[in-house]
C-alpha cells in the first residue's frame, strides 16, 4: 500500500504554435499507483516529489547498499526487488557544492566532471557485476 502518491517519473509534452500563438506546455506526471495527471508548466517548472511517510522500514529501504565518492561526485546503488521476489539494482549520480556556507546537490555535470562520472558508474557497474555473482554462488 502507498501512504503518499509521489511522482517517480513525468513526460514532458511539447509545446507547438497553432496559427501563430504557441500553445502552453504540459507535464504529464506518472505517480506510483499507476495514475497519471497533467499539470501546466513553464519551462523553469518543476514537479516537487512529495516526502515518504516516516516510517523506518521506509527509511532503511531508501538507504543506498554501497555509494562510491570521488571529488564531489556519488554514485549510489539502491537494491529493488521486483515482484517475483529477484533483486536488481539501480544507480544514482549527484554532485555536491557549496554555494556560499549552504551545501547543495544537482545531479548536473560539467565537462571536467564527466571522466570522474565515467569512474564512479564503472565502480558501480562492477559493485553490482559482484554482488549478483556472489548472490548466484549462495543459490546454488
Amino acid at each position: 500500500m502507498i501512504d503518499l502518491m509521489r511522482p517517480h517519473q513525468f513526460t514532458v509534452v511539447k509545446p507547438h504554435c497553432n496559427q501563430g500563438y504557441s500553445v502552453s506546455q504540459q507535464q504529464r506526471v506518472e505517480f506510483c499507483d499507476g495514475s497519471t495527471s497533467m499539470v501546466e508548466s513553464s519551462p523553469f517548472s518543476f514537479v516537487p516529489l512529495l516526502p515518504m511517510s516516516d516510517n523506518s522500514a521506509t527509511k532503511d529501504s531508501n538507504k543506498p547498499v554501497k555509494s562510491f565518492r570521488l571529488r564531489g561526485i556519488t554514485a549510489s546503488i539502491f537494491e529493488n526487488s521486483s515482484e517475483d521476489g529477484k533483486s536488481f539494482y539501480k544507480v544514482t549520480l549527484q554532485r555536491s557544492y557549496k554555494q556560499g556556507d549552504e551545501w547543495k546537490s544537482t545531479n548536473s555535470f560539467g565537462r571536467d566532471d564527466l571522466p570522474l562520472v565515467s569512474l564512479l558508474t564503472k565502480q558501480a557497474w562492477e559493485f553490482i557485476l559482484n554482488t549478483e555473482s556472489q548472490s548466484q554462488k549462495e543459490n546454488k
